[in-house]
């Protein structure tokens, strides 16, 4: 049996709800988040760390999501994106089942080339 979620412009809290609930069910994976921010404490938490970074709110906040599947135990993160003509909302959150402590073993030597690939990334970004 094969279970997966797909969710496109999964607004706010509902992306989050998401991710949680998939992970409790052991559930692969894949939602494009939208509407990026809240009214709430941990919300202007959020923007002002943000702004601190110099990085869109919408970023930071896919990027909390991503370690938060990255941590989840049994889980292996991916971000992805689509054409951002498509939508300006156009990344993709992926969390999938490990199969294996080897499947384990190297998606975490994955999960650091891509870390460093990202980082590197946002260097650049902010350089421009």
């Amino acid at each position: 049996l094969f279970r997966s979620v797909v969710a496109c412009h999964a607004c706010s809290i509902l992306a989050d709800e998401l991710i949680e609930a998939c992970v409790t069910e052991r559930v692969d994976f894949a939602i494009m988040p939208c509407c990026h921010g809240e009214d709430t404490a941990r919300g202007d938490l959020l923007k002002h760390t943000a702004n601190s970074l110099d990085l869109p709110l919408a970023m930071v906040i896919d990027l909390m999501r991503f370690g938060v599947i990255d941590a989840s135990p049994g889980y292996v993160a991916r971000l992805r994106s689509i054409d951002p003509e498509i939508t300006p909302q156009n990344r993709i959150l992926m969390g999938t089942q490990t199969i294996d402590e080897q499947d384990g073993v190297r998606a975490k030597h994955r999960r650091v080339k891509a870390l460093d690939n990202l980082a590197r990334k946002f260097l650049r970004a902010g350089k421009e």
